[in-house]
């Protein structure tokens, strides 16, 4: 909480942004979501998941379809020896959700905070530091639920530690094209954390 700063002000909401509320992560913030309004504090999520639940708006929402394909994709590269997917290399795949979008889903609110949980298929460190450059003094919450955020694409890290250094050499692939674009995204994560200045929880 900001210094003179009430969360129970009326119009000052936390946004909670998540790719999904079904799935471990999903869950997290559907119960904490609920948990909030219980409470009688102002709350809303963002996610591209259509639900029944109040308070929470759905952005660029995706197909059963498009959502298989896309989790087929990981699983085919995966058979062929080309890509481990224990590791879960969502983090490769391009975000649709801008600052833009955000925006336009809270015009009619006041954000006390934006949380990031899992975000992947979703919003990328791009659309977070869009938002900080517009949304100036409110802060930008990093809910670690993985690896996600710390790493060049991968979910799990297994006990490597390149994310700590450069991401180099990814143990997730084989692929030598796609093992330089992990790290140079890692380098780029790095860079865009930095402007973002977020808050960041790593619970155990």
């Amino acid at each position: 909480r900001r210094r003179g700063q009430d969360q129970r002000c009326p119009g000052m909401t936390i946004v909670h942004v998540a790719t999904e509320l079904s799935g471990g992560a999903g869950g997290f913030v559907r119960h904490l979501h609920l948990a909030m309004q219980g409470m009688g504090l102002p709350s809303l999520v963002l996610t591209r998941e259509r639900n029944e639940l109040g308070g929470v708006g759905t952005l660029k929402p995706i197909t059963r379809i498009k959502g298989s394909l896309r989790a087929r994709s990981l699983t085919a590269l995966g058979k062929v020896g080309l890509l481990d997917s224990s590791y879960a290399m969502f983090g490769i795949e391009k975000c649709p959700v801008s600052a833009a979008d955000i925006q336009h889903a809270v015009t009619h609110i006041k954000p006390s905070a934006f949380v990031f949980y899992w975000t992947s298929y979703f919003v990328d460190f791009e659309t977070m530091l869009a938002l900080r450059r517009a949304c100036p003094h409110v802060p930008i919450v990093l809910t670690c639920t993985d690896e996600a955020f710390l790493t060049g694409g991968c979910h799990y890290a297994h006990g490597c530690e390149g994310y700590l250094r450069s991401c180099s050499e990814c143990p997730a692939t084989t692929i030598a094209v796609l093992q330089r674009r992990i790290s140079q995204r890692f380098v780029q994560r790095r860079a865009l954390i930095d402007e973002i200045d977020p808050v960041v929880i790593y619970p155990t």
